[in-house]
């Protein structure tokens, strides 16, 4: 097969809504949907213009790749697969459509075909009944084919390698073992094969473009796919739910989600509502006003440093009103020299958070503010971004806690970032519903957070007086039955993250089973992981 390299030599197809295909491939390439046809003489690339289309139907022959059927379902084309000339693919069946809102179909046939997902013994034995079976295959039809005989292809040659690989085969104790196999036997195939046709000595490179390795390509190695035996599976919250809230709130454990499908918002204009509030009232003021609202977007309450007593609670409604701001998105800049050194003055003295509570924000927050929604919810976070971190550095802790015990972890936290002199700029309270699914939840049940912005210093010395603090924090969040987010520094003891995650064993089981061999890490498994 020739490789295309140049666009010019793509054919234009009739532009049709349906097109019916037969005895092709369907591809992604640089952009475009192709399909090529294979003549004696040529091989062509025809243009698909998936924009103009309805319907792709597959008949006889046919074969589409992962990425053109992620590019057809995104142009929002409907693909089917039938027999010739458009028949049911069996006689029992109907003809099968997948539509782009079909996910995860192809392993979905999959899954129908092989039901042991983690009993490593099954997957060991199917993937050898692959194996040998394509062995029995290559033997019989080396044998009988008369156009490899005349290109002097002789079984009796490869009968060693052939069987010496089915030994290898039986003998397997990982799906390891079966990949190593398939290489060497691959390469001895390949070997004969290039003698046998005075092709020139053959190097296996994936970049290259001379045939045999276009071929390969296109997947020659069974034992990457079907012999290695589900490393595609199906995960929704309804099958193998497990794997699936074990990637979803995972933090990679199991996993790197590359792909997602977003479900959009309509950008309204949104007004700004500002209220300075007492901390011992915000609780009921929030399930008063706030919880259940029907025209709230956007809401977060700001708790003032240094003496933690009012929050400035910001709403932003829907509205009718035209905006007042008419930029769509927020601007995409470092902060000014005012804003470093407002930064700066907040972060240090108390006249700088008290100037941000009585001056700063009731001027920023005074008349009628409407915006676009997309504005609001695109501020940039190099806006916040320090000059240098080489002396200091702002860093974020989260703590969540059950909403009826909002006013006790207050005090509590406001006692311990007081005792430690912590240079607090800001504590950003919000509120989450409750998460039953995922293994590492951080709300089992209702919850207001407590988003503490901190500056702190960067030596040895620093780094373990927040540490201390830090420590006391957790405590206090796991005796009012809350948690901490994981992500941020690692700083809780094995003890306190247990008590915190108590599912955290559960989802490990599941990690070191889909994860043998640790690849999937950072600094959070490395810390709490203990690998069987």
């Amino acid at each position: 097969m020739e490789i295309l390299t140049d666009l010019k030599a793509i054919l234009h197809s009739k532009r049709a809504n349906i097109y019916y295909l037969e005895k092709c491939r369907v591809m992604q390439k640089d952009g475009r949907v192709l399909y090529l046809t294979e003549a004696k003489d040529e091989n062509q690339y025809w243009n698909i213009p998936i924009a103009n289309t309805t319907c792709l139907l597959l008949g006889n022959g046919t074969s589409i790749t992962q990425a053109a059927m992620r590019m057809l379902a995104q142009a929002g084309v409907l693909v089917g697969f039938s027999g010739g000339g458009g028949t049911p693919l069996l006689m029992a069946n109907e003809i099968e459509w997948f539509t782009p809102q079909s996910e995860y179909r192809p392993t979905e046939y999959m899954q129908g075909w092989m039901k042991f997902w983690f009993d490593d013994q099954k997957r060991l034995f199917a993937a050898k009944q692959f194996q040998i079976s394509r062995i029995e295959y290559l033997k019989t039809h080396w044998k009988k084919s008369r156009d490899l005989a005349a290109e002097g292809f002789n079984y009796n040659d490869l009968e060693r390698e052939l069987s010496n690989c089915e030994t290898k085969i039986k003998a397997a104790k990982e799906v390891y073992h079966l990949l190593q196999a398939e290489a060497e036997l691959t390469k001895q195939l390949y070997k004969y094969a290039a003698n046998r046709t005075q092709y020139g000595k053959f190097n296996r490179e994936r970049e290259a473009q001379d045939k045999a390795n276009t071929f390969l390509n296109h997947g020659n190695y069974l034992a990457y796919g079907l012999a290695a035996t589900t490393l595609w599976v199906l995960a929704s919250r309804d099958e193998n739910p497990d794997i699936f809230f074990s990637a979803i709130g995972g933090y990679g454990g199991i996993g790197v989600i590359i792909e997602a499908t977003l479900f959009l918002s309509d950008n309204t204009p949104v007004e700004k509502i500002a209220e300075t509030i007492k901390r011992t009232d915000y609780k009921d003021y929030f399930l008063n006003n706030i919880r259940g609202a029907q025209n709230t977007v956007f809401h977060n309450a700001d708790l003032y440093p240094p003496d933690f007593e009012y929050v400035n609670a910001i709403t932003w409604f829907k509205t009718n009103k035209a905006v007042t701001v008419k930029d769509r998105l927020a601007p995409q800049n470092r902060p000014s020299a005012y804003q470093e050194f407002l930064l700066s003055w907040i972060s240090e003295k108390s006249s700088g958070k008290y100037f941000r509570q009585y001056i700063y924000d009731p001027y920023k927050n005074k008349g009628s503010i409407v915006e676009w929604r997309n504005y609001e919810a695109s501020y940039d976070v190099n806006s916040i971004e320090p000059k240098s971190r080489q002396k200091s550095t702002y860093v974020l802790q989260e703590y969540f806690i059950p909403i009826d015990h909002f006013d006790r972890f207050a005090e509590k936290m406001i006692a311990i970032l007081k005792s430690y002199n912590v240079k607090v700029l800001n504590i950003s309270i919000r509120h989450a519903l409750p998460d039953h699914e995922s293994w590492l939840s951080w709300s089992r049940t209702e919850v207001f957070s407590f988003v503490i912005y901190y500056k702190q210093g960067v030596t040895a010395l620093d780094e373990a007086y927040v540490r201390t603090w830090t420590s006391r924090l957790i405590d206090a969040a796991l005796e009012e039955g809350g948690t901490y987010y994981l992500p941020y520094q690692i700083i809780a003891t094995p003890q306190q993250f247990l008590k915190a995650y108590p599912k955290a064993p559960e989802f490990f089981e599941i990690k070191n089973k889909m994860d043998p061999e640790y690849k999937f890490r950072n600094k959070l498994f490395d810390k709490y992981y203990q690998q069987e």
